[in-house]
């Protein structure tokens, strides 16, 4: 039987982000922006606002850390497309 890991909600993302960040490796995200999509990259910041937060992958994509959906491989629980 097929296993995936979850979390309840796209904050819990965050100290993984920030451990891809600091160690400077590859972060491989779904998330929902006009539906379904992904990147992939280095981040390179993590823009935490009161009113929004971001992840940006090698200074040009920034992807809204609420419309996270999975990284590497970790997925919201609520999330049951894979």
């Amino acid at each position: 039987m097929d296993q995936r890991i979850t979390i309840k909600s796209s904050k819990g993302f965050l100290e993984l982000l920030q451990t891809l960040m600091y160690k400077n490796e590859v972060a491989s995200i779904l998330f929902e922006e006009d539906g379904l999509d992904r990147a992939e990259g280095v981040i390179s910041e993590i823009l935490l606002k009161p009113e929004e937060a971001f992840v940006v992958l090698e200074g040009t994509k920034r992807i809204r850390i609420d419309s996270l959906i999975g990284v590497n491989g970790l997925f919201k629980a609520d999330y049951t497309e894979c």
